[in-house]
């Protein structure tokens, strides 16, 4: 869970830094522009989730993302021995652009966004912790889809930590074995008698 709270934290902090910087040096609403056609900074406040959705509803989308990221922190510390490294930290990232922008909207009532890609018209403008929700998203659909879960190999193990083979086992060998333990010893039988039933 080291890798996971450490993922987590520097989502969160580069969030939390990069909104602080642009709210510092820039007028709300002004622009910078980086790549002249490819990419600026773009100052504005959103007071609802991606594209501006739920506006104005601020507690709804706290509640929602409380419940969101609560269930999500619990599935990796109940999961994280058995899951993937790559699921893992998806997780992670998405927890942690989850807790960024939760941020924003506790103690500002919205969430700042100044990442302007000029060039995809489908992207509004975004920030930090958005770029660690998508990402994150993606990466668990990959993983889900491609890696599958870690198989929890405990089981399938022998006392000594190497894998058991049971395409050497015979289980004729196993039943015999059974019968031998289960059939009383005919040398058992009382002193004086034959044993036999003679």
């Amino acid at each position: 869970m080291i890798g996971f709270c450490a993922v987590t934290a520097f989502i969160i902090a580069a969030d939390l830094i990069t909104k602080h910087l642009v709210a510092a040096g820039m007028e709300l609403n002004s622009t910078i522009t980086v790549i002249p056609g490819v990419f600026d900074l773009t100052y504005i406040i959103n007071r609802g989730a991606a594209w501006g959705i739920l506006a104005g509803k601020q507690v709804l989308l706290t509640v929602f993302t409380v419940l969101v990221l609560a269930a999500l922190v619990f599935y990796a510390i109940k999961k994280h021995k058995v899951i993937g490294k790559l699921e893992l930290v998806s997780i992670a990232m998405i927890v942690g652009g989850g807790i960024g922008n939760l941020i924003g909207r506790v103690f500002d009532g919205y969430v700042v966004d100044f990442i302007n890609i000029r060039f995809v018209k489908f992207f509004n403008i975004f920030n930090v912790a958005d770029i660690g929700i998508t990402v994150g998203c993606i990466l668990l659909v990959i993983s889900v889809l491609f890696f599958g879960k870690k198989q929890n190999k405990t089981a399938a193990e022998g006392q000594d930590g190497s894998a058991v083979d049971y395409s050497e086992i015979r289980w004729d060998q196993i039943d015999g074995v059974s019968d031998a333990e289960e059939r009383p010893a005919e040398d058992d039988a009382p002193e004086g008698g034959t044993g036999n039933g003679r």
